[in-house]
């Protein structure tokens, strides 16, 4: 029978982290030790993007907006857009990036703005803007 930390990891990681825990609280060395190469990583491995390059992310020839280019487009706050997704007012993101971003497409861009634009001019109720938003949801997704 061969040993394989996999499975011996898989028993005894609760104890293990505990252990890792509670020695980063009291040993000061250690714990600066753990943020110097907490560090070390970042440096190492983070991407430098240029700022105006944040708002949207270019993938298998599609360009997705985040929700802070929504919020410009919308002129509503990224708060009340992620209100609107947890009320279910907008469906949830079909994308996402690495860091958990939600990402939208063009085509769903389009929609979000031209419904809401409907509604602020008094055209649509918000229930009706939300029908409309989530018919059209999936179709949106894959226009760019």
């Amino acid at each position: 029978m061969s040993w394989e930390y996999g499975d011996w990891y898989e028993k005894n990681k609760e104890e293990r982290n505990r252990k890792r825990r509670e020695k980063y609280k009291k040993d000061p060395v250690y714990r600066e030790e753990k943020q110097d190469e907490a560090r070390e990583y970042y440096r190492a491995n983070r991407v430098i993007t240029d700022p105006s390059l944040r708002n949207t992310v270019v993938a298998k020839d599609m360009t997705y907006y985040t929700i802070g280019m929504l919020s410009r487009l919308t002129n509503l706050s990224t708060l009340q857009l992620r209100n609107l997704h947890r009320r279910g007012l907008l469906p949830k993101c079909l994308f996402v990036d690495e860091r958990g971003w939600r990402l939208y497409s063009g085509g769903q861009v389009r929609l979000i703005v031209d419904t809401y634009a409907e509604q602020n001019q008094g055209q649509t109720t918000t229930a009706d803007a939300a029908i409309e938003i989530k018919e059209g949801w999936k179709n949106a997704g894959k226009e760019n």
